[in-house]
């Protein structure tokens, strides 16, 4: 029997605990079934999730509301600048520019 080292929990498991992918060498994915079932979930669940600017790395530590007032204060920057901008804030990731 043909065993396999799973690279997500590292442990020897059977062949037939890992699907077919025709692309890898010896014809197997490289996580197991187990492995693969908890990350399709967690991506599912993530996916499911409405966007957050704490989901942005660039933004860590700064709340949807201060990012939206910072935007507000770009565009009255802007304005007094003299540009003629008529955009809508209603919520971070759904706003228009």
């Amino acid at each position: 029997m043909q065993t396999k080292t799973c690279t997500h929990c590292k442990q020897v498991k059977p062949a037939s605990e890992f699907y077919a992918h025709k692309r890898n060498a010896d014809g197997l994915q490289s996580y197991c079934k187990e492995c693969g079932r908890v990350a399709t979930a967690d991506t599912r669940a993530r996916r499911k999730a409405p966007p957050t600017a704490s989901a942005n790395p660039d933004f860590q530590g700064i709340t949807d509301r201060e990012l939206q007032e910072n935007a507000r204060a770009i565009l009255n920057e802007l304005r007094a600048r003299g540009w003629q901008i008529e955009c809508e804030i209603a919520y971070l990731h759904k706003k228009k520019l």
